[in-house]
């Protein structure tokens, strides 16, 4: 469903701190952080090109204190964004116009994207 808490298309899942859940709910385009009772605490994004929107976000990994890190497929970059507001932290775009459709956060805090358009992994700083 559209309604916050209801899913169209859910993708990626990701634990957070303190029990908290992030999915990524691609086909509308948001990120919906519920609490461990699976109430749910806040929306994250919309559909669009802008800072802090998605077009089809796919996977998602927890990026230091408060932040994740979002493959926005289609708009071909991965977003950092806070989790207590929605608030981008920072956009890292693919070269080559890229889809990630996997993130994940390296042992050093790089982010390190899936690229499906391109058949690559791409390491980012």
């Amino acid at each position: 469903g559209k309604e916050d808490g209801s899913f169209y298309g859910p993708r990626g899942v990701a634990t957070l701190e303190g029990g908290a859940v992030a999915v990524a709910d691609q086909h509308n385009h948001r990120v919906q952080i519920f609490a461990p009772s699976g109430a749910l605490l806040r929306v994250i994004g919309s559909q669009g090109g802008g800072p802090g929107q998605f077009r089809y976000p796919a996977q998602l990994a927890p990026h230091g204190p408060g932040q994740l890190a979002v493959a926005d497929s289609c708009n071909g970059r991965v977003q950092v964004v806070s989790v207590a507001d929605g608030s981008l932290v920072r956009e890292l775009p693919l070269e080559g116009g890229g889809s990630p459709l996997g993130v994940a956060i390296g042992a050093d805090g790089a982010v390190v994207a899936a690229d499906f358009k391109n058949h690559r992994i791409t390491v980012m700083d």
